[in-house]
């Protein structure tokens, strides 16, 4: 938060892709427990940003007199995300301890079902859902026109085709998963509906191998839209 002279905005989440703990040697808990240590682990974060030493003991953490130097430059503290969409404990942690949620790659239709879920936990705890910042991760791919789009969906999806599986059923498997996925039209309409749903941080993933072109498209025909 120093370095970046006040901008720092930390992301948590429970964690979800196995191979990457067995890498490491982690243990990859049940997912009711690693939304246990995901509430706990806020907790302490909030706590050792703004008190002198803090003590907790967790189920799962226990700290004694730990302190954190310097203090963020941010007050009270740099603001936290917390990812996922799990209705009945992620979305009421979100609602609980966080600044911000972010939803990954969700139709703006899920994505509409999912938004009340964190206002009706919200409102069992007496927050007004409006303080709540909400992002949008989605990996993103798009071309002025039809035959472009295809062209370029044909680079970087067509390697994931299954056997026997036709273009069209591969575009349309792919982009029930990946809702920015499409042309420049559809994905602005998309962007367009998350926006009515309170999206104000869109994240965009854009293939590693494309360098600046899809970049490019997005700056210059997408994001115009929504300068407003």
């Amino acid at each position: 938060d120093h370095v970046s002279g006040g901008r720092l905005q930390l992301s948590m989440g429970a964690g979800w892709y196995e191979p990457e703990y067995n890498a490491y040697g982690i243990p990859f808990p049940p997912i009711k427990q690693r939304m246990q240590q995901l509430r706990e682990a806020l907790k302490i974060v909030r706590m050792m940003w703004t008190e002198e030493k803090l003590s907790y003991n967790g189920t799962h953490y226990q700290i004694r007199e730990a302190y954190c130097y310097p203090r963020p430059v941010q007050k009270p503290r740099p603001p936290i995300w917390v990812g996922g969409a799990g209705e009945k404990t992620l979305l009421r942690i979100v609602a609980e301890l966080a600044d911000g949620w972010n939803a990954i790659a969700l139709s703006p239709e899920e994505y509409a079902l999912k938004a009340k879920v964190l206002e009706k936990h919200c409102a069992a705890l007496g927050r007004d859902p409006g303080t709540v910042e909400r992002s949008y991760y989605a990996p993103a791919l798009t071309g002025h026109s039809d035959s472009e789009f295809l062209g370029v969906f044909q680079r970087f999806y067509g390697p994931m085709r299954k056997e026997g599986e036709s273009t069209e059923s591969l575009v349309q498997r792919i982009r029930s998963t990946r809702p920015l996925v499409g042309t420049v039209t559809e994905v602005a309409e998309k962007l367009t509906q998350l926006a009515r749903l309170g999206v104000t941080y869109p994240i965009f993933y854009f293939h590693d191998k494309d360098e600046l072109q899809q970049m490019r498209i997005f700056a210059e025909q997408i994001l115009p839209l929504f300068k407003n």
